[in-house]
């Protein structure tokens, strides 16, 4: 995991004295409002990597995704002011990270141009590797293919569910919906993901 100081863009003040590691979410980005730059390093330490591989799996680009993650903090520190102290810290940031994806062109026109350079690139010799790492490289490409298929608001759904481990209360928080709502897409998306594995392997 890189430190935040090593990005160009997301700067840390020399001298100061970091806060201590056994803060919550909730208090650094409270010291964040109050311009302690080190207390966004250390939110970032803790979730840089978890955004970033949202980003990625949303926008089917890992390239893009780790850019995309750098843009959330960035923005984190420059909307500093306007977070709201809710005791609720990962909803804000997955709003941030979610606005990101969806503003990005790739996430509209990319996704089958990318999809379609994967699907060209000649597969491994299957003595190279252990048949059961062949196995599991092809259950993840299958898994990448099937979410990129999903609608954006389900795949916004599940991959906040299952990747970031968020609850339907946060999920509702951030996709802007009821509850109920986000409850419905996840169970929609692994629907429709279940119905594609049983085209591949009836």
């Amino acid at each position: 995991m890189k430190r935040i100081s090593e990005h160009p863009h997301l700067v840390v003040v020399g001298g100061q004295q970091a806060p201590p590691a056994t803060l919550t979410d909730e208090a650094l980005m409270r010291l964040c409002a109050s311009g302690e730059k080190r207390a966004l390093e250390q939110l970032a330490t803790r979730h840089l990597h978890l955004v970033a591989s949202f980003c990625s799996r949303a926008t089917s680009d890992p390239a893009v995704g780790q850019e995309l993650a750098q843009d959330v903090f960035i923005s984190l520190w420059n909307q500093r002011h306007r977070y709201l102290d809710q005791g609720r810290f990962a909803p804000y940031l997955y709003t941030l990270a979610i606005n990101r994806c969806r503003n990005h062109t790739r996430w509209w026109r990319g996704w089958k141009r990318r999809l379609q350079r994967v699907e060209d690139v000649a597969p491994e010799a299957p003595t190279a590797e252990p048949l059961e790492l062949l196995l599991a490289q092809e259950q993840r490409r299958w898994l990448q293919r099937s979410m990129a298929k999903l609608p954006a608001r389900l795949r916004e759904a599940v991959l906040l569910r299952f990747e970031q481990g968020l609850d339907y209360r946060s999920i509702a928080a951030v996709l802007d919906c009821s509850e109920v709502a986000a409850r419905a897409r996840v169970f929609r998306a692994v629907e429709l993901l279940r119905l594609s594995m049983r085209k591949v392997d009836p």
